[in-house]
């Protein structure tokens, strides 16, 4: 991308300048890139750096260093069993916290509490009351435990976040559930994602994130106050509830007739 002259001191930085701003703005829009050049750089290149990776020529050395570093497959070590430690691998590989990142309820994938949640909002949002909800929507008994959360994730699609584009943003229903009230409410439905099980320092037991993808609010960018960001789904596990979402919103219905049987 840079001509070998130009692959000095002196020169390196503006060329390297040049191609980042051509490769952005070709990708967002020149506009968009301005507003945020850090997020531009990673949406844009990411991709692009971990293809490389991935599809780099192995040589001897690099196939003896690997072997060398991962040697406990098929070993006991390997192996991990207690809930904790399978939640906190879980959220190292999916999920962000707030306390490592900076996050907003405008952020792809953030998971977000409501500041307010009352029969107020939830009848003036879902025409249902929180009780309703949690039991009727999620099929959660009162008589289990106070510990489930209710939470919503920013969802859409991935152009229209990078570029900021006006409009409303979509945010899906769920609940925050340990472990140990999951399983006496487990249940298996179409139209619900459940993440892998995640731990956190803050948490006292193992958590699944669960979404009803039937529960659908749009807002307006300046009304998004009312939730505050606590978590953010990373972008293998975001783009599985995206596909599960979109499929959902998208699947065909027949009419058909059925022999007896």
């Amino acid at each position: 991308m840079i001509p070998k002259e130009k692959r000095t001191f002196n020169n390196y930085a503006d060329e390297i300048d040049k191609v980042l701003s051509c490769i952005t703005g070709a990708t967002l829009g020149n506009g968009h890139v301005e507003k945020d050049p850090r997020q531009a750089f990673n949406v844009t290149i990411a991709p692009i750096l971990i293809d490389k990776i991935l599809n780099n020529k192995n040589t001897y050395e690099d196939n003896k260093t690997w072997e060398n570093a991962i040697t406990k497959v098929n070993s006991d070590d390997s192996k991990i069993k207690d809930t904790q430690s399978i939640g906190r691998y879980n959220k190292m590989l999916h999920l962000a916290v707030t306390d490592h990142e900076n996050m907003t309820p405008l952020d792809w994938g953030s998971v977000l509490t409501p500041i307010y949640w009352g029969n107020e909002m939830t009848c003036d949002l879902f025409g249902m009351t929180t009780s309703k909800i949690k039991s009727d929507v999620f099929g959660l008994k009162e008589t289990f435990s106070s510990s489930y959360e209710p939470v919503f994730v920013r969802l859409g699609a991935v152009c229209d976040y990078a570029q900021q584009k006006e409009g409303l943003i979509p945010y899906y229903l769920g609940y925050k559930i340990s472990l140990d009230d999951y399983k006496k409410n487990k249940r298996n439905n179409d139209f619900e994602w459940k993440s892998p099980l995640f731990f956190t320092d803050k948490d006292s037991a193992p958590f699944y994130l669960i979404f009803n993808l039937k529960y659908l609010i749009s807002l307006p960018k300046h009304k998004t106050f009312i939730f505050e960001a606590k978590y953010r789904i990373r972008e293998q596990l975001l783009n599985q509830l995206i596909i599960k979402a979109s499929n959902h919103a998208s699947r065909p219905g027949i009419t058909e007739l059925f022999p007896p049987k």
